[in-house]
């Protein structure tokens, strides 16, 4: 019986908590929520690796993206090694 007493006493404290931080939780507005979406970055290939990287970070060569300088290097060295 005293067990029973216990574990109805763990269960009404466990859902008056859930009810108080359901309650205080701070909540985001759904239109605040979309504009943070909205900032996301469109993101560019790699054109040796295949890794995406934020475009603002990519290293662009007219229709090809690079994810670093090294692989812009390497990709300018074999584009002209193609061209000759």
């Amino acid at each position: 019986m005293l067990l029973f007493r216990l574990l109805l006493l763990f269960a009404m404290a466990f859902i008056a908590w859930r009810i108080h931080r359901l309650l205080t939780m701070p909540r985001v507005p759904g239109k605040e929520r979309t504009q943070r979406l909205r900032g996301a970055e469109d993101m560019a290939e790699c054109t040796l690796c295949a890794l995406r990287v934020p475009r603002s970070q990519a290293i662009a060569t007219g229709d090809r993206w690079y994810c670093c300088e090294d692989h812009w290097r390497q990709g300018e060295r074999s584009r002209r090694s193609n061209d000759a």
